[in-house]
């Protein structure tokens, strides 16, 4: 493959319910047994390729494996709760959450149509994970196959954090770089009403990019795309987030974390200025993440692209299918 770049990714300035799965087979996803994961948040069983999976708490279109540390370091109390309660209780996605190491094995990965790689550490700063050689072809196989990845960074101040990160992703020529990016806001906008997020515009309109203006990140590593197509990149060179199809299967790699925390979802404001939104004369106002921001139509396109799945359905009307 060729490098394709989009537009140029900019800095700019300016909640999800999925339905059920009416249709008993989706499109493109690997199949296999059920899985349940270890402080899991969900689990399902089932069988065959590309089928919705049921078992007796209800059908799961997409069945989708977290892998790492969620991230920690947004506003004052901040975490990921509202993006894994959206998969778990608004979405027809199952979720399993994996804060400890798993064994990447042919077995544990056909339980799942996506992984979602987050912070692959075992405490701030390390140690890393590591991968051996039979887990990283494990998970060449299994993307090959039809097995959707989804790779997040910026969790650390280290820049060794991307190390686990690349290890797995050594099978495609996509890699995180140890740079650290888009740590300061531009002196013309007001970051600080969405927890020092520094807006990412200008996406490319496909598939990532649909019905996307803005994203906030903060604190990221860029991208060697190599002949993945770039889907948000700036005018210095800096390339923030791609994709690629491997086989049957497909990647897509992003900068930062920002995108899981429940104050860009949300638009929670910090404890000591909760009126920061609702009062006119705050420079705030009517500007939370959540109204300027579109990270629950970012994730909905990130997890329909990937799993490659026609059952991804959304009964909200702000979510744009």
């Amino acid at each position: 493959m060729t490098l394709r770049a989009g537009p140029l990714c900019a800095v700019l300035g300016t909640a999800i319910a999925i339905a059920a799965c009416a249709s008993s087979t989706g499109q493109d996803g690997p199949g296999g047994g059920g899985g349940s994961g270890s402080g899991g948040v969900g689990s399902f069983g089932g069988s065959g390729p590309g089928q919705t999976v049921c078992d007796d708490a209800g059908c799961s279109c997409v069945r989708i494996a977290s892998i790492g540390k969620p991230g920690h370091y947004g506003i004052a109390g901040d975490d990921t709760t509202a993006f894994t309660d959206w998969l778990n209780s608004k979405s027809n996605a199952a979720v399993d959450l994996f804060t400890s190491q798993p064994a990447l094995t042919a077995a544990f990965l056909s339980s799942y149509d996506v992984i979602i790689l987050q912070w692959l550490t075992d405490g701030n700063s390390g140690p890393y994970w590591t991968f051996s050689s039979d887990e990283i072809g494990a998970l060449q196989s299994w993307v090959e196959g039809g097995g959707g990845l989804i790779t997040l960074s910026g969790y650390d101040s280290n820049s060794q954090e991307v190390v686990p990160l690349n290890q797995l992703l050594s099978f495609t020529d996509i890699s995180y770089n140890t740079d650290t990016v888009l740590s300061t806001c531009p002196a013309s906008l007001d970051c600080y009403c969405w927890g020092n997020s520094v807006p990412l515009g200008g996406w490319a309109p496909k598939p990532i990019g649909t019905n996307v203006t803005q994203v906030g990140a903060f604190d990221g590593r860029s991208i060697q795309p190599g002949s993945a197509t770039v889907d948000c990149s700036d005018p210095s060179g800096l390339v923030y987030a791609v994709h690629e199809s491997r086989g049957q299967g497909r990647i897509f790699s992003y900068t930062d974390e920002w995108i899981t925390y429940s104050s860009q979802w949300l638009g929670t404001a910090p404890a000591n200025n909760n009126s920061m939104y609702t009062d006119p004369n705050n420079p705030c106002y009517d500007k939370s993440a959540a109204e300027v921001f579109q990270v629950p139509q970012f994730w909905f396109n990130a997890l329909s692209w990937v799993s490659g799945k026609s059952c991804f359905t959304i009964s909200d009307p702000g979510i744009v299918q």
